[in-house]
């Protein structure tokens, strides 16, 4: 493994621990229907009363994790890593 392959699997890498600690969250709002959500860190999901003012919600509200979006996401990031990483590929002897 040469020097550019390394360095596309290191940033691979960050890539995906990035995208596992901020997931992609969707909110769900009883009147409105479903909104697509950004990126909060999993361990502090966003406030249900903070996103309820800003889209001035009547009614009940749900927000959970984009599993769909995440997946895509995540899918994204290793095939485009092992794309790279097979572009660089140098063929020695």
């Amino acid at each position: 493994m040469n020097r550019i392959q390394r360095l596309v699997l290191m940033i691979g890498s960050i890539a995906i621990l990035a995208i596992t600690l901020f997931p992609p969250w969707v909110y769900e709002m009883s009147n409105e229907g479903k909104h697509v959500g950004k990126h909060y860190f999993l361990f502090a999901p966003p406030n249900q009363e903070d996103i309820a003012n800003s889209y001035q919600a009547q009614g009940g509200m749900s927000v959970w994790m984009d599993t769909p979006r995440f997946a895509g996401e995540l899918a994204g990031i290793v095939l485009a890593t092992i794309g790279l990483v097979l572009a660089f590929w140098r063929r020695t002897g």
